[in-house]
């Protein structure tokens, strides 16, 4: 309804009768501003009640739109548009973070499989680990740059987009 230039008000009419998520949504709008509130006023309230950026971007889209009498069916398209691409870089962080969590497990891993694998082929390998000073040496050298590498690889990981 809004493209064809119907007010707000009415649009949440039609949104009321919608399906949820947005018909719930609507109706409260809806019945605030049958009660007197203004629509600015209204929409403030459902994005400070809701406290998602994204109701506060459509909010904002169309107390701005409601106060110029700008067009709010273009406003609501393109944050729409934005909010699509927003989701989209999202998820693909999402994925890249999950396939570098992936190396940081295997590369944090990799070592402790190798010292297994030899101790079972060869025994007298991890004995000079485990039982010679340089050995022990070399073995907490070891763990602790295989700690450092994860505790790097984690924060890689945990970095935000």
């Amino acid at each position: 309804r809004l493209r064809s230039g119907h007010t707000l008000p009415t649009a949440l009419v039609d949104a009321a009768e919608a399906r949820d998520p947005v018909a719930t949504d609507a109706r409260r709008l809806l019945r605030r501003v049958e009660h007197g509130e203004p629509v600015v006023s209204a929409l403030a309230w459902w994005a400070d009640d809701r406290g998602d950026d994204a109701v506060r971007a459509v909010a904002g889209a169309l107390a701005v739109a409601t106060t110029t009498g700008g067009g709010a069916a273009d406003a609501l398209e393109g944050l729409a548009r934005s909010l699509r691409d927003q989701h989209g870089a999202r998820a693909e962080a999402a994925a890249l973070s999950s396939q570098a969590r992936m190396s940081a497990v295997v590369v944090g891993a990799a070592p402790f499989a190798y010292l297994a694998f030899s101790a079972a082929v060869d025994p007298g390998a991890a004995r000079v680990l485990v039982a010679t000073p340089v050995g022990r040496v070399c073995l907490a050298l070891g763990i602790g740059l295989d700690a450092i590498g994860a505790l790097w690889m984690r924060r890689i990981v945990r970095s935000e987009p």
